[in-house]
């Protein structure tokens, strides 16, 4: 009878280990997979704003260098 519940303990060690085992597996592959996509949302998020800072710049030199324009013309011209 000892034989048997010293089987089942040997056996049910081997399965919680296992299960550990994996548990640590699947969790530390979840910690790489959230780490590397939180790098990925940063690098795109830094290279759409280094895309947009720029463009954003020429859109509002263009709409100076326009409004320096229609201030050079006498109003009368302006007008319909």
């Amino acid at each position: 009878m000892m034989v048997n519940l010293e089987e089942y303990l040997k056996q049910y060690d081997e399965i919680v280990s296992f299960g550990s085992e994996d548990g640590l597996d699947n969790l530390e592959l979840t910690k790489t997979t959230i780490i590397y996509t939180t790098v990925l949302i940063e690098v795109v998020a830094l290279a759409s704003i280094m895309m947009i800072i720029p463009i954003y710049s020429r859109i509002q030199k263009e709409r100076e260098d326009i409004l320096v324009l229609f201030g050079s013309f006498a109003r009368d011209k302006l007008e319909p």
